[in-house]
């Protein structure tokens, strides 16, 4: 017993080892994390529906993708054109980006109601043994030589329909991105679970990032934390946020009255622009690129209206005091049993 601890201690080391630490570029990360993010690393970004947990990610990737770093985005959870419409707001050329095979999507999301995917690939259902030979044949592609990031958005709804199979996924997912040292960043919707199936996937990963909305006497407040981030120190507390048509996520107070933050989170993936250097695969600025409409939606002034105040409040359930305490759901979840499937 002693020997085999000691045996995972040391793989656990030399694979600490093999990181090496940066900034993110995403501005109240870096700040948690000390400009100190461990590359390549599995990071879960865990919260209700809502919190940002895209924009978050696909403010991470944009990022990585100024680094020179190859981009795979694994659609699950919304189309792969709505992915592309985010990230040309926020400022991307993504038809450059995937001439140039720097970008690349996997769409899981339009088999699963019943549409035929035009993408390079894609997965007819969300399907565990297919998803790891779809994921196994584009980090090939992109060859171990090349810098690899990984946005799976998301993993809630295979892990509804498969518990068992998923976390099998999941490891299997872990252990390829660690073998071409990518970094691979995974959402999961941590309210559609019982703890304990929350605690496995945490204890896979080598990060976890958590957003909530906490009601105070000021009303609710954006707040985001760095649970756990293997091989660096950082710090746990909550930190209030908003978010910043630019910037992403900002601590809170950085934003002027000028924008409708309300109008931006109410938006599928946040559409929002971030502040980046121009490049070869910088399209023009997001105002040019939004169409009037959104445009209104991101730089009105007007306050949140009475209906998206209340829809956001009947989503999120008061939190007693600093501590999340996950609540179970009081009627157990009726998750189908799967085969056992085996991932290549």
């Amino acid at each position: 017993m002693r020997q085999a601890r000691s045996t995972e201690s040391e793989r656990e080391s030399a694979e600490l080892s093999g990181r090496h630490k940066r900034k993110t570029g995403v501005a109240i990360f870096d700040t948690m994390l000390e400009g100190s993010y461990p590359s390549p690393s599995t990071v879960v970004v865990s919260g209700e529906a809502g919190r940002a947990k895209t924009v978050l990610c696909q403010s991470f990737l944009g990022e990585c993708i100024k680094r020179r770093r190859v981009g795979v985005y694994m659609a699950l959870d919304d189309f792969p054109h709505n992915v592309r419409k985010s990230l040309s707001t926020l400022g991307y050329d993504v038809k450059k980006l995937e001439a140039d095979n720097r970008l690349t999507f996997i769409d899981c999301y339009s088999g699963q109601i019943g549409l035929k995917s035009h993408e390079r690939y894609f997965c007819e259902t969300q399907n565990v043994y297919t998803l790891s030979i779809t994921i196994s044949t584009v980090l090939m592609e992109c060859g171990q030589e090349a810098a690899t990031t990984i946005i799976l958005d998301s993993l809630t709804p295979i892990l509804q329909r498969w518990a068992k199979p998923s976390l099998e996924l999941l490891r299997v997912l872990v252990a390829k991105a660690r073998n071409f040292k990518a970094d691979l960043w995974i959402t999961l919707n941590r309210r559609a679970f019982d703890e304990t199936v929350v605690a496995l996937v945490y204890d896979i990963v080598d990060g976890v990032i958590e957003l909530r909305n906490r009601e105070t006497k000021a009303g609710p407040r954006k707040e985001v934390r760095v649970l756990e981030m293997k091989g660096v120190h950082h710090e746990t507390q909550w930190v209030p946020y908003e978010l910043h048509p630019r910037k992403g996520l900002v601590p809170s107070g950085q934003i002027g009255n000028s924008f409708n933050v309300c109008a931006m989170s109410s938006t599928r993936g946040g559409h929002l622009p971030s502040e980046v250097s121009r490049g070869p695969y910088f399209a023009s600025p997001p105002e040019q690129l939004s169409p009037p409409a959104l445009q209104s939606s991101l730089y009105s002034s007007s306050p949140c209206s009475p209906a998206t105040d209340s829809y956001t409040k009947a989503r999120s359930p008061p939190v007693d005091g600093d501590s999340m305490k996950y609540q179970a759901p009081t009627q157990p979840l009726d998750l189908p049993a799967s085969p056992e499937i085996e991932l290549q």
